[in-house]
């Protein structure tokens, strides 16, 4: 049996942190290195461990971009808004 560790290894390396800060990878990069491991072992038994790998290195990033980017979209509207209404007083004022 392949082990799939060599691939949670690179990963850890390579998204860990950005998996980290995006809130996607909590579960295998919150300290539980053990755990994730096992669901790692779990999944390396049911599926191929290419499967695992595209998984892990396709679909987890993109959905933490994606995630990110919705959550910096929502919390970025009101200075968006205050922005806009404070460059339509300065330009009221100029006039």
């Amino acid at each position: 049996m392949n082990s799939p560790l060599p691939v949670y290894e690179l990963v850890v390396a390579n998204f860990g942190p950005f998996l980290a800060y995006s809130g996607v990878g909590v579960i295998f990069l919150s300290g539980h290195y053990h755990f994730g491991h096992k669901i790692l072992l779990i999944i390396g038994e049911k599926v191929s461990l290419v499967l695992v790998s595209i998984i892990l290195y396709y679909i987890l990033p993109v959905l933490s971009i994606i995630l990110y980017s919705i959550v910096a979209f929502i919390s970025l509207r009101p200075y968006k808004i205050n922005m806009r209404k404070n460059f339509q007083e300065v330009k009221f004022q100029s006039n």
